[in-house]
């Protein structure tokens, strides 16, 4: 009987219990949840984009169907739109009426005619139709184009006989969703050899620099949420299906949206979510929190100035010092612990004198950054490159003298003072042979300071 009267009790107890922790769990869930999801997370919107327009320009067919192929393929790439793809050209003088005619059509919902003529080509229905529901419409259009056959300068072969193409294209982008009717510009003028060169470098740049400027562009710069965090690092909603990249970089916002308390680096991306390092917070990070895209280039920048001092020479024993100024240059974008690298320096030393007096010694390198590591603003990137140093007249038809190669090994340190500028320093070491004025090792210790600026 003692039993059977007690245990029913229990039962109430226990069960009372069970009953608050899980109201309990389901507040904390409820409330952090709907703290999360307050945040504006981006989305995949329908894009409409029309092919380039460039009425008034004679551009050869290939040309212009290659522009049309590296627009498109931007668009695609960056993986944030749903694509609809249309294969007409608008002129210039007939975008605005072009974005009443869909903001009447939207208004209105009338129906569409037979054909709706715009610029040299009529729409069918279904495709009138997709591009007045479309999310945002975007119309590129040639405003200046120019291909020169002459003598140019070029940066590393100085005076050559080749080609110039110049294009300039503005691009409008209108949504009446979110009351969006702006443009911009992209400028390209490459030179090469050859004219496919010259086309091709022209195309690549302009899909380097497309790609950032809708990144930049408020409408589709990504806007997530922190789902979790852990020590150091977090992860938040959006991933590969999205376009983050590894080594995209993420602004923490206060929670009105206005001010920037933090910055994250993208480690990891899977399909829909992905990691990132916190590089420094003025707050503890929590679930919820809104981060919000920071759109740079493809690659950072480094200007730098390195004391070299020589160990030996094959030929003469001690060997002398030097000083190099250069650029260097880091793929970004993609990468995280291992990260391509190029650039180009001028070496001055005691054998300047002579070979100043045939034209200027260019170092040109490659490699990669093995290991980069952060320790919250800190820096860390052990380097290897091959470097390669010639002697560029810019004369014309001059080929560069072969000055001197070999490798570079050295860790860079840098500091990031703030979310686009870092500085720090260097200290390696050379190890190679020089060719000018007979053959001679090389083996000198490097040290030096320099500032990286990310674009």
């Amino acid at each position: 009987m003692v039993y059977t009267a007690h245990k029913p009790r229990r039962k109430a107890k226990n069960s009372d219990k069970m009953q608050k922790k899980l109201i309990l769990a389901v507040f904390i869930i409820f409330f952090f949840s709907s703290h999360f999801y307050a945040q504006k997370v981006s989305e995949k919107k329908d894009i409409a984009v029309f092919t380039t327009s460039y009425y008034g320009w004679y551009i050869p067919n290939e040309l212009i169907d290659m522009i049309d192929d590296s627009i498109m393929n931007v668009f695609f790439n960056i993986e944030r739109f749903n694509i609809i793809g249309l294969e007409y050209r608008l002129a210039s003088k007939d975008v605005d009426t072009f974005n009443e005619i869909i903001k009447q059509a939207r208004e209105s919902d009338t129906p569409l005619p037979e054909a709706v003529l715009m610029g040299l080509e009529a729409f069918t229905k279904e495709d009138w139709k997709k591009t007045v529901n479309s999310y945002y419409v975007v119309t590129p259009i040639i405003k200046d184009y120019s291909i020169q056959q002459g003598t140019f300068n070029h940066i590393l072969f100085g005076e050559i006989e080749g080609y110039r193409v110049k294009l300039n294209l503005q691009f409008n982008v209108y949504s009446l969703k979110e009351d969006i009717n702006e443009q911009f510009d992209i400028e390209i003028i490459s030179t090469e050899s050859s004219y496919d060169k010259a086309c091709t470098s022209a195309l690549a740049a302009l899909s380097n620099q497309l790609d950032l400027e809708l990144r930049k562009n408020k409408a589709f710069t990504i806007k997530t949420g922190i789902i979790k965090t852990e020590k150091n690092t977090v992860n938040f909603e959006l991933g590969k299906k999205m376009g983050v990249k590894l080594g995209d970089e993420y602004v923490v916002l206060n929670e009105d949206g206005k001010k920037e308390t933090g910055l994250i680096v993208v480690t990891k991306t899977e399909n829909d979510f992905s990691e990132g390092l916190i590089l420094y917070s003025k707050k503890t990070l929590n679930l919820g929190d809104s981060i919000k895209e920071v759109p740079h280039g493809p690659f950072e920048y480094r200007a730098y100035a390195l004391g070299e001092i020589g160990v030996f020479s094959i030929e003469k024993g001690l060997y002398d010092t030097g000083a190099t100024f250069g650029l260097h240059v880091s793929g970004t974008r993609g990468f995280y612990r291992f990260r391509p690298c190029f650039g180009a320096e001028i070496t001055f030393d005691s054998r300047s004198p002579k070979i100043l007096a045939l034209g200027a010694p260019l170092t040109i390198f490659g490699g990669a950054e093995i290991g980069n590591t952060y320790i919250n603003r800190l820096q860390i990137l052990p380097t290897i490159e091959f470097y390669y140093t010639m002697i560029v007249s810019g004369l014309k038809k001059t080929i560069p003298i072969p000055e001197g190669a070999g490798f570079k090994a050295f860790v860079h340190t840098s500091f990031l003072i703030t979310k686009n500028f870092k500085i720090g320093g260097d200290i390696g070491v050379k190890l190679g042979t020089t060719f000018f004025d007979g053959v001679k090792g090389v083996l000198r210790f490097t040290a030096g300071i320099g500032f990286t600026i990310k674009l």
